[in-house]
């Protein structure tokens, strides 16, 4: 503890030493700028500074300045000169003479501002007007333009039926009494006797129902002959046992 409250103290008293050191040394410098100033201004009545009156003004009689007096100094060049035989500078009059003259203005140029893009407006089109009494003339006719006249020729008559549709007999391709194949359509259920069809062309309804029909192959009971397709059993209209294999018009 001893120790480091001395160490303490030394380096208190060091930084007490070092401030007391620095103003010191700022009064010293103080007091050599003040000793300098006075030196190099002089105080009033030391030899080789300031001269008094009496030294000035020289021996009796003589004066300290001869020379010409200010309205009497001139120079061969024009210009003139002030008191002492020193030249006036230029552009600067001397104490009583005349004033310098006055400089020549200057002209500016002023800019002038470019010429704006002037656009020429364009009259409008006034319409041409169409006379009241005026008539429209159509366009004549190519030459040979030809236009139809009269009346429309006739229909042509239906292809007339083949003759078997129409003797009362199940014959031929028909799939029913004088209808199907290449006769009528069959009417809807009702006439005539079977209204039996092979296919949809056979019916007017469009329509052949075909669901209660036995299926192939068919055989003739009277000859034990198979037959395969329906095509071959539409050309046995007229025999009464094929009549199972054919569908009804709905």
């Amino acid at each position: 503890m001893d120790k480091k409250r001395l160490i303490i103290l030394i380096v208190v008293v060091g930084i007490v030493a070092l401030i007391i050191a620095f103003c010191e040394k700022d009064q010293i410098i103080s007091k050599i700028s003040k000793e300098k100033v006075s030196e190099e201004v002089g105080e009033p009545g030391e030899e080789g500074l300031v001269p008094s009156p009496d030294e000035m003004a020289g021996p009796r009689g003589i004066s300290p300045i001869a020379g010409p007096s200010p309205s009497d100094v001139s120079r061969g060049d024009g210009t003139s000169a002030t008191p002492g035989g020193l030249p006036a500078k230029p552009g600067v009059a001397p104490t009583g003479g005349a004033p310098p003259p006055a400089p020549a203005p200057v002209s500016v140029p002023v800019p002038v501002p470019p010429p704006a893009n002037v656009t020429t407006p364009i009259p409008p089109i006034a319409p041409v007007a169409t006379p009241p009494n005026a008539t429209t003339i159509p366009p004549p006719s190519p030459p040979n333009a030809t236009t139809p006249s009269g009346p429309s020729p006739p229909t042509p008559p239906p292809t007339p039926l083949p003759a078997h549709c129409t003797n009362g007999a199940w014959d031929v391709d028909e799939s029913d009494l004088d209808c199907g194949g290449t006769c009528n359509p069959c009417p809807p259920p009702g006439f005539p006797s079977y209204l039996s069809c092979w296919n949809n062309n056979d019916c007017i309804t469009g329509n052949c129902d075909m669901s209660g029909a036995q299926p192939l192959p068919a055989i003739d009971p009277n000859t034990n002959q198979m037959y395969n397709s329906l095509l071959q059993l539409r050309f046995l209209a007229g025999q009464t046992w094929i009549i199972p294999y054919q569908g009804v018009c709905k």
